[in-house]
């Protein structure tokens, strides 16, 4: 590893770590170059996706046949009314688009995690005994099945009013919340587990990278 090749990192590995000695210009620098960097990366895959896929594929395409062109006027129409939210007095416009977007996400989010991940992890863990699955692999895919269920009734805020006037939740489905609020507890902390071994791991290859620098830099 020659110098002229790990200066770069190294450089922007010491000027994030000049964090741990309080906000200063060197750290923001760092931010300033990671946000600009992500923000020219986002701007390019967008004008790219806009020029093959909108331009090219649907609007300049005279050959395709005219229903494909007519729709492709639609993300347009739609990516125009978003614009309109900058504005206070054009703000209602951009609701068709928003609520578009957020009914589409909706669909595309529940239809992804009961069809392409709840039933496919339940399978795979175990499917009924006695067709080629062990009770190891069925108590597996009952645990996740229970596990993802009284997750999603853990965000389920059916309630009502008690007579001292306190809104409270009925008992089953307290009960059942309490199993998903464990669940949840037990996830994050996995979660949250993984996060710390991944940036020791960050912080290892970085700190690798230092001593090697330096090593190199000695030894010239």
């Amino acid at each position: 590893m020659t110098p002229s090749r790990a200066s770069p990192p190294f450089i922007l590995t010491l000027l994030v770590l000049s964090y741990l000695i309080g906000d200063n210009p060197l750290y923001r620098i760092a931010v300033y170059l990671f946000i600009g960097a992500a923000a020219g990366f986002v701007a390019l895959t967008v004008a790219e996706w806009l020029w093959n896929f909108w331009l090219r594929a649907t609007a300049f395409n005279l050959e395709g046949p005219p229903a494909q062109r007519i729709l492709s006027v639609v993300p347009l129409v739609l990516g125009l009314l978003l614009l309109l939210k900058f504005s206070p007095s054009t703000a209602r416009l951009g609701n068709l688009a928003m609520a578009y977007l957020i009914g589409v996400g909706t669909a595309v989010a529940l239809n992804g995690i009961i069809l392409g991940t709840l039933l496919p992890q339940v399978r795979a863990a175990g499917s009924v005994p006695g067709i080629g699955s062990d009770v190891g692999g069925w108590v597996n895919g009952l645990v996740m099945a229970i596990g993802a269920i009284s997750t999603l009734l853990y965000f389920m805020f059916v309630a009502r009013r008690a007579p001292s006037g306190q809104i409270v939740r009925p008992l089953p489905l307290r009960l059942v919340a309490a199993v998903g609020q464990g669940f949840i507890v037990v996830t994050l902390a996995s979660l949250y587990a993984g996060a710390i071994v991944a940036s020791l791991s960050i912080f290892a290859g970085r700190f690798a990278t230092f001593v090697a620098f330096v090593t190199d830099l000695v030894a010239r």
